[in-house]
């Protein structure tokens, strides 16, 4: 919707449906991984890959004026809002156990697990489908054979007590700025940038991977991570 103050000046928003995704890898020589035996964690130190798709499903609500330089070229800028409604991603974590120092050969509990995750939804510990697998883990100096799932949700290694609320906050705001090009009258390319200035982590639930803490259990950031996007579109104005 646009509301022309002059016939070169005005104001617009509009409501729409984005995903913003991103990837995320990590990568370690000597990281842990939660292995469960029973209830109980064991955790394990090895060489970690995880690897994640995101993609983030916003409804966006911009504020901005618009300026026409000249007829067939439109510039705008302003402020936005956007609410978070469906964060989930889809990757996998692949574990390979240290070298045994005696031997010299690779302790056998290594493993590719798949992830499925509904940030909003998915619960600690949760495992998803019905294949598993099976690991030989030393505990206590005895070989104990570990049953995993190879498809597990976005909160599989954490308990009830470390999910604090979800990992994507729900709210966003930040500046957005752009150009349209007017072909004809109402056929309209677009492009438009928008930088996000609020930290989209709940700094509670953004999992550090590298170490746990002195009670086996993992450490959180308080980095500042923000939306930073690009959009170009084909538009139609009536």
């Amino acid at each position: 919707f646009t509301y022309n103050i002059t016939n070169v000046f005005g104001l617009r928003t509009e409501v729409s449906y984005n995903q913003i995704g991103t990837r995320y890898t990590f990568e370690s020589q000597d990281a842990p991984y939660v292995f469960r035996d029973g209830l109980e964690r064991a955790p394990r130190n090895g060489e970690v890959t995880r690897f994640y798709d995101v993609s983030n499903a916003y409804v966006h609500v911009p504020l901005m004026a618009n300026w026409k330089p000249i007829k067939k070229l439109e510039l705008f800028g302003g402020i936005y809002t956007q609410f978070l409604v469906l964060p989930t991603s889809g990757g996998k974590v692949d574990f390979t156990a240290p070298i045994n120092p005696e031997t010299g050969e690779v302790y056998n509990y290594s493993f590719i697990q798949s992830i499925e995750g509904n940030y909003y939804s998915d619960d600690p510990r949760e495992a998803k489908g019905n294949q598993g697998l099976v690991v030989d883990l030393i505990i206590d100096g005895e070989v104990t054979k570990v049953g995993m799932n190879r498809l597990v949700g976005a909160y599989y290694e954490l308990d009830a007590d470390e999910k604090r609320g979800s990992t994507y906050n729900w709210f966003d705001a930040g500046l957005e700025a752009g150009a349209s090009y007017y072909i004809n009258r109402s056929l309209f390319l677009s492009f438009s940038a928008m930088y996000g200035l609020l930290d989209v982590t709940n700094d509670d639930l953004d999992v550090d991977f590298y170490r746990l803490n002195e009670f086996d259990k993992f450490n959180f950031r308080d980095d500042f991570d923000t939306n930073l996007s690009l959009q170009v579109s084909l538009g139609f104005k009536f």
